[in-house]
């Protein structure tokens, strides 16, 4: 570990910040390397290794506290004139082919008032999407079945916080599909009701109150 380091913070609270994953707390870095050291290859044990130059040059671009994402993804976002193209073969294939949501159900009026996010890999090509609809109420998550439990949808509700936060919403809401309440309680989401059916689906509404 050479030169330079970027000492990385978790985003999920309870999980890998001050959870049992704890990021910092497991000194995970983005760090220099001997020039010995190969670069293309696997080889680091959590880390993010570099080469010294590139570290040094990055070290003194970024500031702290800068949000850092690491996968083999991307995240954006646009209107559902822009997404819609990619982001639909998505949500056909997850909800109306995998759950068995009526297609006359899946596709809505939201649409095209919602602010839409698109998940990519390294190709470019689309893995999973959501929306935020201008009442806060974020919907539509959906990762492709080969993306899954790999981050997507962490990064993608993540993203639609964000945009919340910077829209100057002060309160969210999702209705989620009761398998996955725990996943949007770990981004501080809290049931708000009893359980309901919707295309056949057990939900529960779940709501969270963002900073001012």
């Amino acid at each position: 570990m050479l030169t330079r380091i970027l000492w990385l913070s978790g985003l999920e609270t309870g999980f890998n910040r001050l959870g049992s994953v704890d990021t910092m707390r497991r000194y995970v870095y983005l760090h220099g390397s001997p020039d010995s050291v190969q670069m293309g290859k696997p080889g680091s044990i959590g880390c993010v290794r570099m080469r010294n130059p590139d570290i040094i040059e990055l070290f003194d671009l970024v500031p702290p506290y800068t949000r850092v994402n690491i996968g083999e993804y991307r995240t954006q976002t646009g209107d559902w004139t822009g997404l819609s193209d990619r982001a639909r073969p998505i949500r056909h294939q997850v909800f109306v082919h995998e759950q068995g949501v009526p297609r006359e159900m899946e596709w809505d009026e939201f649409d095209p008032v919602s602010r839409h996010a698109l998940a990519l890999d390294a190709e470019g090509h689309a893995i999973g999407t959501g929306r935020l609809l201008p009442d806060g109420h974020i919907g539509r998550m959906a990762v492709l079945p080969e993306w899954r439990a790999k981050g997507v949808g962490a990064a993608l509700l993540r993203y639609l916080m964000e945009a919340a936060r910077s829209s100057g919403m002060n309160r969210l809401a999702l209705n989620a599909q009761t398998h996955a309440a725990p996943f949007y309680a770990r981004f501080g989401f809290t049931p708000a009701g009893t359980e309901f059916i919707e295309a056949g689906i057990r939900h529960i509404t779940m709501t969270q109150n963002l900073p001012v």
